[in-house]
This record gives C-alpha cells, structure tokens and sequence, in this order.
C-alpha cells in the first residue's frame, strides 16, 4: 500500500471467548471468524449468538506481518483497509506466504493482497465469466476465452 492514512472508521470490538481480549475489527458485515492475537484461539462470532471456540493453533509460523489488521493505505488510486490476514503454509513443504483481506472504503468492494517472499499479488473479483477452451497443454496450460 503506498501510504499510511489516518483511520477514519473506529473499529467493532469483541471479547475473546478464551483470553477475554478486546480484539477490534472492521469489517463488521463479513467478519465472523477471528483468531485472537492473545491466545491464538479461533473463533466464530455472529451477531448476539455466544462465540464458539472452532480451535487454538499449536504452533506459530514463522512470519512477520509487513502489514497490520486497521491499516489504510491508498492502491491504484483507491483508500483500502486492511481487515483480515492469514499466514497460509503448504501441507508438505516449507512454503509460507500471507494473504491480506482489502476493504474499499467508499464503495465496500473486497480484494485480496497476498506476499510470497518479497513478491506482492493484488487480485480483485470480476463479473467477467471464462471458459477452458483447449485442453491442457503438455506444459499444463490452457487457453481461457470470455463465455
């Protein structure tokens, strides 16, 4: 994100139904799943309903977060919240990498950020459908066409 902004929304709060840490966030109409930064306890919470403890993650991975949960910052000339991160891991491997959850400001669009080892990804939904036209190639690519 090419710069910091000054925060413009006060974040939501809940308790953690382990720790009991006030953790804030900001995307109040998708967020229902959490993970406390105290006690790393995983968490659904939806609306009045009592929080359920889905599980607590055993291990940390090794990753430094070079953008915080509340962070703004301008992209391609659109205001973007940061309201969700994930240290995501290969099963099998060593690989690790980290996605981030965008907040549009003005118009409430999400997208998604993600860093693997120094390389940054912006990814946006489209409306736009397409379609596998030729079969996998011997170098398993494939040609995609617009529906």
């Amino acid at each position: 994100m090419s710069e910091h902004l000054p925060a413009t929304v006060a974040p939501a709060q809940l308790e953690c139904p382990k720790c009991k840490v006030i953790i804030n966030y900001f995307d109040t109409k998708n967020s229902s799943f959490f993970v406390c930064p105290a006690c790393r306890t995983f968490f659904e919470a939806q609306g009045l309903l009592p929080a359920r403890i889905i599980n607590g993650f055993k291990k940390s991975l090794n990753a430094r977060l070079p953008l915080l949960v509340g962070m703004t910052g301008t992209l391609f000339g659109d205001e973007y919240r940061v309201v969700g991160a994930m240290v995501k891991k290969e099963a099998r491997n060593s690989a690790q990498w980290v996605e981030y959850v965008l907040l549009q400001q003005a118009t409430g669009a999400t997208a998604q950020l993600a860093v693997y080892e120094g390389h940054w990804m912006f990814i946006q939904p489209t409306d736009k459908q397409y379609a596998v036209t030729t079969p996998p190639a011997p170098d398993n690519t494939v040609t995609l066409t617009p529906c």
